[in-house]
C-alpha cells in the first residue's frame, strides 16, 4: 500500500469515527420535528391570545340591554379555562422532560422553545380569564338592581321574582 493510499485510508477511518451514529441522526430528526411542532403551537397560542385580547376593549365599552346571549358566551369562556390550564400543565411537564433528558443540550433549543410555548399558553389562559371576568361584569351591570329598602316583605319577594 502506498503512502497516499495509507493517508486516504486513515482519512476514511477518521471520517467514519467522527460520523454521527444512526441513533444520533434519529435524535436530531426528532429534535427538528419537536422544534417545528412547538413553534407551531407557540404561534397558534400567541394568535389566539391576541384575538381574545382584541375583544376585551370592545366588550368593556359595549352596553348590553339583553344579556341572555352574553351568559352563554361567558359560560363558553369559563368552560375553556380548565382546558387551557390543563394544556399549560402538560406543556410545563413536557418542558421538564426536555430539561431532564440527558441526550439534549442547551444548543438544541428544545427547552427554550418550550419556554416560549409555556409563556404563550399562560398568556392565552390569562386572556381568556380576563375576558370571562369582563363579560361577567357586563352581565352584572346589565341586571336590574333591587332597591335597598322595601315597604314590606311582599315588596321584597316581588322584586326577587318570588
Amino acid at each position: 500500500m502506498s503512502a497516499v493510499e495509507l493517508q486516504i485510508l486513515g482519512a476514511v477511518g477518521r471520517t467514519l469515527r467522527e460520523m454521527p451514529q444512526a441513533r444520533d441522526l434519529e435524535l436530531l430528526g426528532k429534535i427538528d420535528q419537536t422544534l417545528k411542532a412547538v413553534a407551531d403551537q407557540t404561534v397558534k397560542f400567541q394568535s389566539m391570545s391576541l384575538m381574545v385580547d382584541s375583544l376585551i376593549d370592545p366588550v368593556q365599552k359595549a352596553k348590553f340591554p339583553n344579556t341572555d346571549k352574553l351568559v352563554e358566551v361567558e359560560a363558553a369562556f369559563v368552560s375553556a379555562l380548565p382546558v387551557s390550564e390543563k394544556y399549560y400543565d402538560t406543556v410545563v411537564a413536557m418542558r421538564q422532560s426536555a430539561v431532564d433528558d440527558k441526550r439534549l443540550t442547551e444548543d438544541d433549543g428544545i427547552v427554550e422553545a418550550y419556554d416560549a410555548l409555556v409563556e404563550q399558553a399562560a398568556a392565552y389562559h390569562n386572556s381568556l380569564s380576563n375576558l370571562a371576568w369582563i363579560i361577567g361584569e357586563q352581565i352584572v351591570d346589565a341586571e336590574e338592581t333591587v332597591p335597598l329598602s322595601f315597604e314590606d316583605a311582599d315588596d321584597m319577594f316581588a322584586s326577587m321574582g318570588v
